[in-house]
């Protein structure tokens, strides 16, 4: 392929060697970014409570 190396290529399942304190936290480090409160924010300019915003967060993460 003309636009493809070897970091480009689909990582072969012997060397996917993520476990379950990655995944983790990657979903800890994408939950604390800046949108994630903006979007809470707008959320409860909305007309939501802060836990109602807050779990709609978390639940669209969970998706």
């Amino acid at each position: 392929m003309k636009y493809s190396n070897e970091d480009l290529e689909v990582v072969p399942a012997s060397k996917r060697v993520w476990g379950t304190w990655n995944y983790a936290a990657l979903w800890i480090s994408m939950s604390l970014c800046i949108p994630t409160y903006v979007i809470a924010s707008s959320l409860i300019e909305g007309g939501m409570n802060w836990w109602q915003a807050i779990l709609t967060v978390f639940l669209a993460m969970r998706l």
